[in-house]
């Protein structure tokens, strides 16, 4: 998570805005925050305190996408959390995942799935034919970010 605290800073040209990111915060803790301005010759006041606190949660990270079975028609993905050191507790803050999957003639197709998994098999398909997928969880916060496409061939000759 990261918050953006607005800074004003004095400088030769007059008052100019700034902005700074403030991240790897931890989630549901309250912060005090404290400015001081550097113009290239020295320290300017510090500002007043500001207090904040950061969310219960995040957004999701992006899924980590593996290859699972294969068939003839049929495919199965598998995701992990890599920025998760437990699965079970990323799986427990998500609420379902928007799963993208293409061949290589067609345009990007959605479905959304409503359960706490970390597979998805997609059926239905053709034999011998290359397809893509990517992986957008999401949770009460919102969708996180898109998982890296996976490109993965049915068995068999087209």
């Amino acid at each position: 998570m990261f918050k953006k605290l607005s800074i004003n800073e004095l400088s030769n040209a007059g008052n100019q805005q700034n902005e700074v990111n403030i991240t790897s915060l931890s989630a549901n803790t309250k912060y005090a925050i404290v400015v001081q301005a550097f113009n290239g010759k020295g320290t300017g006041p510090q500002s007043e305190e500001v207090y904040g606190q950061t969310l219960v949660m995040d957004r999701p990270s992006a899924p980590l996408l593996t290859q699972g079975d294969v068939g003839y028609d049929w495919i199965e993905i598998v995701w992990t959390f890599p920025s998760e050191a437990n699965l079970s507790a990323a799986l427990s803050q998500i609420n379902g995942y928007y799963v993208f999957s293409k061949s290589h003639s067609s345009v990007w197709m959605e479905r959304q799935i409503r359960i706490k998994t970390n597979a998805y098999t997609s059926n239905d398909l053709l034999c011998g034919t290359l397809y893509q997928f990517y992986v957008v969880a999401y949770n009460a916060m919102g969708k996180g970010d898109a998982s890296d496409s996976i490109a993965i061939k049915t068995k068999g000759s087209s």
